[in-house]
């Protein structure tokens, strides 16, 4: 490809081609993901994301990032694996 090394090429690509997953960790986590990982019911996690939206201010449509589950659950973070 010329001169672009592929150093270079992997760094362009997210911003070029509209491709932003690249080596990136989740920030957000889903009820569903903290049902499975709490080992509770969808309908529990649900609850549990509307009290963590309410602690923390937030509203209805904005997310639960991984950090402000952690912090609200007493779970550390380095065990979360999505």
């Amino acid at each position: 490809m010329g001169s672009v090394r592929d150093n270079d090429l992997a760094l362009a690509l997210p911003y070029c081609c509209g491709i932003t997953h690249l080596n990136m960790e989740r920030l957000c986590i889903y009820p569903k993901e903290a049902a499975r990982l709490l080992n509770i019911g969808d309908r529990q996690a649900q609850r549990l994301f509307r009290n963590i939206r309410f602690a923390l201010n937030k509203k209805k449509h904005q997310y639960i990032t991984v950090k402000e589950f952690c912090e609200y659950t007493g779970i550390d973070e380095r065990f979360i694996v999505l």
